[in-house]
């Protein structure tokens, strides 16, 4: 029997998530002894974790029988959770390690080669990382650039308007040049057009702000509920960067499909999915 967590709704086995909050189920037995599933894989993955959680003096790890799909759940107090969450991923990653030298100590050159292949095809798949400036950095930066723009096109236009006019003790391109003061009043008076739209931007991106930041915290949100470190674990590959690639994959398909108006702000969400993962990972 399942459980939802935040309505309490109960769903037989094999559900995974509650209809009306879609939050992930955890069993009954969870709920009623205060523990929380460190992690849900196939025997004997289960097993070895819990033995070497149990040989890192860890007291409170616990396991259920297989569900109808031969999968087993694996439970912590919620005071040992997080350091035994850090541990087991240490534990697995070591696993893989292993797994990963033992295979390729048996691979041809052919085979290596095709596994090379398709690692860079998943890379490549992966969106281009450009680093995220929210719009209050993007407000803060074209208020700098709209003061520092607009102060040296005044003066610089000042001084070459005095210049012109001979108020100076000395001249700008030689006296009556008329094209050395036209040239340099043109460069300074771009500068004040720059400094304008500068300005201007300062309150787009301000107005943008409080919306920015109520779609981080529904995202957030959403985050939390949807990709709990159970889940995520349960995404294994051979190697822990395999394994972070599908993660990643999952992660990003799912909010896409959630939040489809955010499908064109990819350095938005990668930035938070990033940080979700490795509040997770570390």
């Amino acid at each position: 029997m399942k459980i939802c967590p935040k309505c309490k709704n109960e769903y037989r086995d094999g559900i995974t998530h509650c209809a009306d909050c879609d939050c992930e189920l955890i069993s009954v037995e969870e709920e009623s002894s205060g523990k929380k599933v460190l992690l849900q894989a196939p025997y004997p993955i289960t097993t070895q974790v819990k033995e070497y959680l149990e040989y890192c003096k860890f007291t409170s790890i616990s396991e259920e029988e297989p569900d109808e799909n031969g999968i087993v759940s694996l439970y912590c107090s919620e005071k040992e959770y997080k350091q035994a969450f850090k541990q087991m991923n240490v534990f697995i990653a070591e696993e893989q390690r292993k797994a990963q030298e033992a295979r390729l100590a048996s691979m041809t050159e052919e085979e290596i080669a095709a596994m090379e292949a398709q690692r860079e095809e998943m890379v490549k798949q992966v969106p281009p990382s450009n680093i995220y400036q929210n719009y209050e950095e993007k407000a803060e930066e074209n208020k700098s650039s709209a003061i520092s723009f607009l102060i040296i096109g005044m003066l610089g236009a000042v001084l070459v308007a005095l210049s012109w006019f001979g108020k100076l003790p000395f001249y700008i391109g030689g006296k009556g040049n008329w094209f050395s003061h036209g040239v340099m009043f043109i460069f300074f008076i771009l500068f004040i057009v720059i400094g304008i739209i500068s300005a201007k931007n300062v309150g787009k991106y301000k107005d943008l702000i409080h919306k920015e930041a109520d779609s981080k915290g529904e995202l957030e949100k959403f985050m939390e509920e949807q990709f709990s470190p159970v889940l995520l674990t349960q995404i294994m590959a051979e190697t822990e960067e395999e394994a972070y690639f599908k993660r990643m994959a999952y992660m990003r398909k799912k909010v896409v499909e959630a939040f489809p108006e955010l499908a064109n702000r990819g350095s938005f969400v990668e930035s938070l999915l990033d940080k979700h993962y490795d509040d997770i990972f570390g």
